[in-house]
């Protein structure tokens, strides 16, 4: 555990080092940053999300039914976080156009290739860092 909790600190300070989670903590995001961010739980993360601790919590039924049950409730609570990212662009303007043409990024999808890798051939207790 103690090495978890230096691991999980190491990262937290990495992250805090990044100018825009910098703005974000001083509570000075930038709107255009806020639209990237949408961009990317709309099309590229959230509609994994669901999918992936689905598919862990059914390698989990048979050897720990608890693990199953809390992926799979967490599961159904993020069904629906792209139609959510969807409409915080309408409110803030954002063409369709613009939504509809959005790139993936490349790390973004390594990291949903990664999380389906865990879930479905790993071990399903690695999503825990990332969920």
């Amino acid at each position: 555990m103690d090495y978890l909790n230096r691991v999980r600190q190491g990262v937290d300070s990495q992250l805090r080092q990044i100018a825009s989670v910098k703005r974000l903590l001083e509570g000075k995001l930038d709107r255009d940053t806020y639209v990237r961010y949408l961009l990317r739980v709309a099309h590229q993360y959230a509609p994994h999300s669901p999918k992936v601790m689905a598919i862990a919590a059914s390698r989990c039924t048979d050897t720990h039914p608890e693990l199953a049950a809390y992926l799979l409730h967490h599961a159904a609570e993020e069904q629906g976080h792209d139609a959510w990212a969807l409409h915080d662009l309408h409110d803030l303007g954002v063409p369709d156009s613009a939504v509809k043409s959005a790139l993936p990024v490349p790390s973004c999808d390594a990291i949903i290739g990664y999380n389906y890798y865990v879930a479905a051939y790993g071990n399903p207790v690695g999503l825990h860092g990332w969920m």
